[in-house]
């Protein structure tokens, strides 16, 4: 079996990929508009929105444009990952404010 060339296409698209499948719950994903959110409720704000532009927007054959849209991709990732820790933060402090006012 022939091994694929990893081609700035390629990267991009696996990245894109990753992204899709690996964020979770605050998975930054392109809706119909083309626009991203990392949360279904920032529907609604639209300064939240990071807006790369999309798969189909990248000619084929400009490297420069699929390395771009990897970076777009991994710094959706940051975000939502960032946002997920911040969450989790918040959630543990507040068991701890609940757990410290039972006792």
């Amino acid at each position: 079996m022939a091994r694929r060339e990893r081609t700035p296409r390629r990267i991009a698209l696996d990245v894109l990929r990753s992204v899709k499948s690996d964020v979770g719950s605050l998975i930054a994903r392109w809706d119909v508009t083309g626009k991203v959110y990392l949360h279904p409720h920032e529907r609604e704000d639209p300064s939240r929105w990071f807006r790369p532009r999309q798969p189909h927007e990248y000619p084929e054959n400009d490297p420069q444009a699929w390395t771009q849209l990897a970076a777009d991709a991994e710094e959706v990732a940051r975000t939502a990952m960032a946002l997920r820790r911040f969450a989790l933060d918040q959630k543990a402090d507040l068991l701890r404010a609940r757990r410290g006012g039972q006792q």
